[in-house]
């Protein structure tokens, strides 16, 4: 299991005690490269957008050390909730 890196612990402490990811629907293409990546299978497919469900989005913890979903995302669309 990866460890949290200090910036991801100090991004954690500054938000609220929800844990998910959001996609900003204005800027996603639709290119469904977040989909795949999620290790909780929390993004799915929506009628204009991909959508984060928030009661399954761990932000990749115990999975990685930064959410994948943000990683590979090509528009930068995706965000802390």
């Amino acid at each position: 299991m990866r460890r949290k890196t200090k910036k991801h612990e100090q991004q954690r402490k500054t938000r609220s005690c929800i844990m998910a990811m959001k996609i900003n629907p204005d800027e996603c293409t639709m290119c469904g490269d977040c989909a795949p990546v999620c290790p909780t299978k929390a993004i799915s497919e929506g009628k204009m957008t991909f959508k984060v469900n928030a009661d399954l989005c761990t932000e990749c913890d115990g999975h990685a050390d930064s959410p994948k979903c943000m990683d590979v995302c090509p528009a930068g669309c995706i965000a802390y909730a």
